[in-house]
């Protein structure tokens, strides 16, 4: 994905924003009628800031869009925290407070009788929300805003390239891994002593977290790529792309993914054996000839931003999140 195609997603997500958001508005202010009130009265009279000091500590994520502009404004409060909430109602609080969990990370809404029709569009709003945020620079010259403590919102250049697909390079029958560039630094789980260590201790720094890997000597620009994962740790699956079988698994421990050489990585760390003994950490692909990129992908359905790895040569190659 280029950055016209990741406009193209944010001037759509912008469109379908300011259709629902009328109807985010009627369930926020069926659950909500005071404070519904508050907010549109702020809202209409342009004071652009938090309703209050409470408000302020509060871990606000939703925006407004007001006369086709997009800005970060008022940060709706949403139904995902009880944190969120504008009530001393000791009845209104507990039912915040009681949560049923999902999964490891994955809670459920708080029980306020939502039906689930309403759980469903707010989560999808939600999602809408967060991809948006995450393209907002466009609307900004470039720039864009993230929010620090006192949810205070602070202008940045955008990186924009995290988002984008990395070039694509070339291996030659080679062995290739994908694995995250802390893995291959040096380790005592590679069975090195202290003194090694610590001529070692500053390559993470230096390489700048395996995106400069080539001021360690060993490594060449034309044999690895390094991306941001946009989650943070994650754990994925690597897929043959014609048989749909999977080949291997890789995850992260410092929100990034790398495609090496293998040759390339024994060259800088002699004993790094992570493809061979924690194989969960390190997709190993023998005798590879093609090319590779790390790519980044949009779901339509989930309103999501991703990255994978696509290999096409002696076996075509795909990876899918499995795990956060």
């Amino acid at each position: 994905m280029n950055l016209e195609e990741l406009k193209q997603i944010h001037e759509h997500n912008k469109s379908e924003y300011k259709t629902l958001l009328s109807t985010y508005q009627e369930i926020y202010k069926a659950y909500y009628p005071e404070e519904y009130k508050k907010l549109k009265d702020l809202t209409e009279s342009g004071e652009l800031r938090p309703l209050s000091e409470k408000d302020r500590n509060s871990n606000y994520k939703m925006a407004m869009m007001l006369e086709g502009d997009f800005t970060f404004i008022d940060r709706i409060p949403n139904f995902y925290d009880p944190i969120n909430l504008h009530t001393d109602d000791p009845d209104l609080i507990d039912k915040f407070n009681y949560y049923e969990w999902e999964d490891w990370n994955d809670r459920k809404y708080p029980h306020l009788n939502l039906t689930d029709k309403e759980k469903d569009f707010l989560q999808y709003f939600k999602s809408l929300i967060d991809v948006i945020h995450q393209l907002s620079f466009f609307d900004n010259d470039m720039k864009y805003h993230r929010y620090c403590g006192w949810g205070v919102a602070v202008e940045e250049e955008a990186d924009y390239h995290r988002l984008i697909d990395t070039e694509t390079i070339h291996f030659e029958n080679e062995d290739i891994i994908i694995t995250d560039p802390c893995y291959i630094d040096y380790n005592k789980d590679n069975g090195w002593d202290d003194e090694t260590l610590k001529r070692h201790d500053d390559d993470w720094t230096i390489s700048e977290y395996g995106n400069n890997m080539t001021v360690l000597g060993h490594f060449t620009n034309d044999k690895y790529l390094t991306s941001d994962t946009l989650y943070g740790d994650w754990s994925c699956t690597t897929y043959n792309s014609d048989t749909k079988e999977p080949i291997g698994q890789f995850c992260a421990d410092a929100g990034e993914v790398s495609v090496f050489s293998l040759e390339q990585v024994l060259s800088y760390n002699p004993k790094f054996d992570y493809h061979v003994n924690r194989n969960w950490t390190t997709t190993w692909i023998k005798n590879f000839t093609g090319n590779v990129t790390i790519k980044t992908g949009f779901s339509r359905d989930y309103n999501e931003i991703f990255k994978y790895v696509e290999g096409k040569g002696t076996i075509n190659f795909i990876t899918s999140q499995s795990g956060l």
